[in-house]
């Protein structure tokens, strides 16, 4: 079977990760100096590590002090976790439409959704793919509005040879297993605004170490990889098209791939993988972006891959395609070819169907035709050849 994914681990990863040494445990330094190197990289003047891209979502908005119904423009494409988020800390969530074309938040709607209550945008690099951020920040200081990157699909893409995440008032980032840079779940803010960086490490100084979640994360991976290379992976993936047993299986993976406790720290054990990771980020980034040439190359003119602009190096968290028709018959066919492919929520939420009011036309024309390809480090021309080829026999 040629699998969605196929997680990206380090060799003897695994074992260090079920057993840390002492050091990996408690060493705070590890921890200092993987957010001085991350920075580094970025170009970044102020970064500090959480337990998730969310928290830190969180933690800006706690920070710029919002009141109650004031409003945070978000994508219509983005996690519902977020919106969850906005609306816990009693602000509304205002749902701005995407350009079909990028599949990214559209600034022109952007700047029509902004009113006197709005406090915050929140800019998602959808799958990787640079939104237009520059346009955004602009819109953003015209109103004097934080812009807030989600960088957490985007972890070394660049925009006109600047990282993403560095371009508004801060940016989040997620380490979480599928991710540019794994390290089994957590996440950093980036900033300019040192007493943001400060607010966060104060909150920082309450949390506990625990590898707990990590080891859960870690041994998930293994189970998945077995159940690939063996025919039990078959009928998970094909029960798991139909509505009842996709809410299921997908309460399951949301068991075993929990998002960590707000109580749990980063952890050194955490840093020193990303640490180790680090440098080779840019080469994979550059990895990723062939075989996005290779599914461009081999696609049909028929199926709609999302544009990126010249000025911008996309990271690829993963590689999306738009159909002709809805994606769900199509993940059932290339399944029975072999072909491990993810549609709707596996791949990104509308949210525009939670949010009252919301009139978000392009995303709910896209959202079915989402269909996500076989993407991961070391897949082999012939095999892009064979999904496109099955791919594009499927929608003539």
């Amino acid at each position: 079977m040629i699998p969605r994914r196929w997680i990206h681990i380090l060799p003897a990863e695994y074992k260090e990760v079920l057993n840390p040494s002492l050091d990996l445990l408690s060493n705070d330094r590890i921890v200092s100096r993987w957010e001085r190197e991350f920075g580094d990289f970025l170009g970044s003047p102020y970064t500090v590590a959480l337990p998730s891209g969310r928290m830190a979502l969180k933690l800006i908005l706690q920070h710029l002090k919002l009141h109650k119904n004031d409003e945070v423009i978000i994508p219509s494409f983005t996690l519902k976790a977020l919106v969850n988020i906005i609306q816990s800390l009693g602000l509304k969530p205002i749902c701005v439409d995407i350009n079909p074309k990028t599949l990214n938040i559209d600034p022109e709607l952007v700047q029509d959704s902004i009113t006197s209550k709005t406090k915050a945008i929140i800019a998602l690099h959808t799958f990787g793919n640079p939104c237009y951020i520059e346009e955004l920040c602009k819109i953003g200081q015209e109103h004097n509005i934080p812009v807030i990157e989600d960088t957490a699909h985007a972890c070394g893409a660049k925009i006109n040879n600047q990282h993403a995440g560095t371009f508004g008032y801060a940016g989040f980032f997620s380490f979480d297993i599928s991710k540019p840079i794994n390290t089994y779940g957590g996440g950093m803010l980036v900033s300019k605004d040192s007493s943001l960086i400060d607010f966060v490490g104060e909150y920082n100084q309450k949390l506990i170490l625990t590898t707990k979640e990590i080891t859960k994360k870690a041994k998930s991976i293994k189970l998945e990889q077995t159940l690939y290379n063996s025919r039990l992976m078959y009928p998970i993936l094909f029960f798991r098209l139909f509505p009842f047993f996709f809410k299921s299986l997908e309460f399951i993976y949301r068991k075993i791939q929990s998002v960590p406790p707000e109580n749990i720290r980063f952890t050194p054990l955490q840093a020193s993988i990303g640490i180790e990771k680090l440098p080779f980020l840019t080469s994979r980034v550059e990895h990723r972006n062939e075989i996005a040439g290779l599914y461009r190359k081999f696609l049909s003119d028929r199926i709609d891959i999302p544009y990126v602009h010249p000025d911008c190096t996309p990271s690829y968290y993963m590689f999306v395609v738009i159909l002709p028709m809805d994606s769900r018959n199509m993940c059932r066919s290339l399944l029975f070819r072999g072909i491990d492919t993810a549609l709707r929520e596996e791949v990104i939420d509308n949210v525009s169907v939670f949010i009252e009011n919301s009139n978000c036309p392009n995303a709910n024309n896209v959202y079915p035709r989402l269909l996500a390809l076989p993407f991961y480090d070391g897949i082999s021309e012939d095999t892009v050849k064979y999904v496109c080829n099955h791919l594009n026999k499927l929608v003539e």
